[in-house]
């Protein structure tokens, strides 16, 4: 049977994750390269993106210590919606980590509610065996291999042509089978107006529907998230 714990996650945490990844690239830094100069770890930059856990102002502020930036310049700053119409193959922003690649289209979900990805799983990965939960809905369509998806207590493995469609809200989650590789087509519209990220902690893979993004924790999902692993993260103080 598998376990189900919901995680949830507000406006709030959605609006911080994706602030800081949009600041983060600003100024040039990976998630490591933050990681390092704040004291954490890389996983708990990828899961605050992701707004896969909330977090608190002295751990928010530790954070941009590592940029470094203060609270009041973080929360006045305003990323630029994106505008661009077209994206080519390579231009697809890859937001995935280990054996679930995520690329998403358009860099920044700032002033959009849809999240649009193309994901690939390799054979035998999953988000995780703790069911996701966020604000939203989403949709997929299998390309090619074979997915075994979970909503509720509803399973059922989908082949190519094969498509699904939830609230996202229904505890969810993503298990490619054991012997082939699955491409599947999504699309999330995002709780919350705005914001939803994928996470993908030490080669798991949590999706917040986004993320999300980032997170994506209600981030997913798609992360990560997504369609993504959730594990309880460690949150300095």
């Amino acid at each position: 049977m598998i376990a189900t714990m919901v995680n949830t996650t507000d406006d709030l945490s959605r609006d911080v994750g994706l602030r800081l990844r949009a600041i983060r690239e600003a100024h040039g830094l990976s998630q490591r390269e933050l990681a390092r100069r704040a004291g954490v770890t890389n996983g708990f930059i990828s899961q605050l993106e992701a707004a896969k856990i909330n977090t608190s102002l002295s751990a928010l502020k530790r954070v941009l210590d590592g940029i470094p930036l203060g609270l009041s310049e973080f929360f006045a700053f305003e990323p630029q919606r994106q505008d661009k119409v077209f994206f080519s193959a390579d231009e697809l922003t890859e937001i995935g980590k280990g054996r679930i690649s995520y690329r998403q289209v358009g860099n920044s979900l700032f002033g959009h509610s849809l999240q649009m990805l193309h994901e690939v799983y390799e054979p035998g990965s999953d988000t995780g065996r703790v069911m996701l939960s966020h604000e939203g809905e989403e949709a997929g369509i299998v390309i090619e291999g074979r997915i075994e998806v979970t909503v509720d207590n509803e399973r059922k493995i989908l082949g190519p042509g094969d498509a699904y469609l939830f609230q996202s809200t229904r505890p969810h989650l993503f298990k490619a089978l054991r012997n082939e590789r699955c491409v599947v087509f999504t699309a999330d519209v995002l709780g919350g107006g705005g914001g939803g990220m994928v996470i993908y902690p030490g080669g798991s893979v949590d999706r917040f529907g986004a993320g999300n993004c980032q997170s994506g924790f209600r981030m997913a999902k798609r992360q990560s998230s997504q369609r993504a692993r959730r594990r309880a993260a460690v949150i300095p103080t």
